[in-house]
């Protein structure tokens, strides 16, 4: 839990600051390259531990019981510059779905990458859930939408995509686009 741990460290002083992709300090810590902190990915790596649960030791379910009433206190305090931060991460991931979506239309075959490129999606509900009262929320919804249906041409269902054990933390009625594999008809 070091990189949680080490995101709680810095995500204030990320909130305080425009950066919306905040590089993580590795000093004195086991970490030799951290990711850069962003709320998606803070709420990516809570949804990994959140898998882990039943497997943790006493020591590490007190750890990690105590880590979440860090970030429960910090959200509290810091509720409207997170909504802040998140509407931010949020265009910015739109985009970058949006720019995946456009390669496909142009190149079906980058369909492939679909496993991996998925988490931008997850984050963004995510970062959603995050600003949900925002007015600017709906735009983004429905821009969402029709992006989602456009990656219907590329997709077909299927069983989770992801590792068993995130199933339990991601139901198929929220987050429906894991349950997708590329069609196979694209990648002959």
């Amino acid at each position: 839990m070091s990189l949680l741990d080490r995101i709680l460290e810095e995500l204030e002083a990320y909130l305080l600051s425009s950066v919306i992709y905040w590089p993580l300090s590795t000093k004195g810590t086991e970490l030799s390259r951290a990711p850069r902190l962003t709320l998606g990915g803070l709420y990516l790596t809570l949804d990994e531990l959140a898998s882990q649960e039943s497997e943790m030791t006493r020591n590490e379910l007190s750890h990690y019981d105590k880590l979440r009433r860090i970030l429960e206190r910090l959200s509290t305090k810091w509720q409207v510059g997170i909504e802040q931060k998140a509407l931010q991460e949020l265009n910015s991931r739109l985009n970058l779905w949006k720019a995946f979506i456009q390669d496909l239309e142009e190149d079906p075959k980058r369909i492939e990458g679909y496993p991996y490129e998925v988490r931008i999606r997850v984050m963004m509900s995510h970062l959603i859930d995050l600003c949900e009262p925002n007015q600017d929320i709906k735009e983004i919804k429905s821009i969402l939408n029709s992006l989602d249906q456009r990656m219907e041409d590329f997709v077909r269902p299927n069983d989770f995509l992801w590792d068993d054990k995130l199933q339990d933390v991601y139901p198929q009625e929220k987050f429906p686009y894991l349950y997708r594999t590329p069609r196979q008809s694209i990648l002959r």
